[in-house]
């Protein structure tokens, strides 16, 4: 192994890493966002859910 073709790989090595990390970080933030989202899904049930038992009462 010559001492550029080791250079290469280990930048290679690091764009990788580079990479991972920025999809680890899309993946949190996507998974984030779906949360809230359900989480503001099941808040707008429930609030619907009070206001009919209002309503019916």
């Amino acid at each position: 192994m010559t001492l550029s073709s080791f250079r290469t790989q280990i930048e290679a090595t690091k764009r990788k890493k580079k990479m991972k990390g920025r999809t680890n970080l899309e993946d949190t933030s996507t998974r984030h966002t779906t949360s809230n989202l359900i989480n503001l899904r099941s808040r707008l049930i429930n609030i619907k859910r009070t206001d009919y038992y209002h309503i019916g009462r």
